[in-house]
């Protein structure tokens, strides 16, 4: 378990900063760009525009890969989420059957059907 949460953790951490490190690259290109294209004013206009481009596809491709960093450590961190809120389900679960085996033997077949009902909903509905 502790292999797991350490292996989560470090991926999440990874992807979180290679985000920054795209997002930070795609920002570096775009000013250089804006240099470029602002203290060259002998440009043509075809220079003028092949600069254009690279900024613009060089930001775009630095915002498609941040973009794919941060979903993987947003994925990542829902799966770690899950990880240490299973304790607080299970503990839901063993007390709910607790509770419905005091119950009068007449009630209990309509308390399961109630809590199977539950069950299949999220955590949060339980409280």
């Amino acid at each position: 378990m502790q292999r797991y949460h350490d292996r989560a953790y470090r991926q999440a951490d990874q992807s979180f900063r290679n985000a920054q490190w795209a997002i930070l690259g795609g920002f570096f290109i775009v000013a250089g760009t804006a240099t470029i294209a602002a203290g060259k004013t002998s440009l043509s206009t075809p220079s003028s525009v092949v600069v254009g481009v690279i900024g613009t596809v060089g930001a775009g491709l630095a915002a498609y890969v941040g973009r794919t960093f941060l979903r993987l450590q947003d994925t990542t961190a829902a799966h770690l989420r899950s990880y240490f809120d299973q304790p607080q389900e299970t503990f839901r679960y063993l007390m709910a059957e607790r509770l419905v085996d005091r119950l009068p033997e007449d009630q209990r077949t309509q308390i399961h059907r109630h809590v199977l009902r539950l069950a299949r909903l999220t955590p949060s509905a339980w409280i």
